[in-house]
């Protein structure tokens, strides 16, 4: 039955997809601007 290679194709490029958009959010580094920037965006002023 050629349904397994089909499987594991699918399986193969789903990895790599979520390789590839895991490694291009750490490079935009959101989670380093938040810390970075948190004086201005944690909290609401009544201004």
């Amino acid at each position: 039955m050629n349904t397994n290679r089909y499987v594991s194709a699918k399986a193969t490029i789903l990895i790599v997809f979520t390789l590839l958009v895991v490694s291009s959010a750490l490079d935009m580094s959101i989670i380093s601007y938040d810390r970075t920037h948190a004086d201005k965006s944690a909290w609401r002023s009544d201004d």
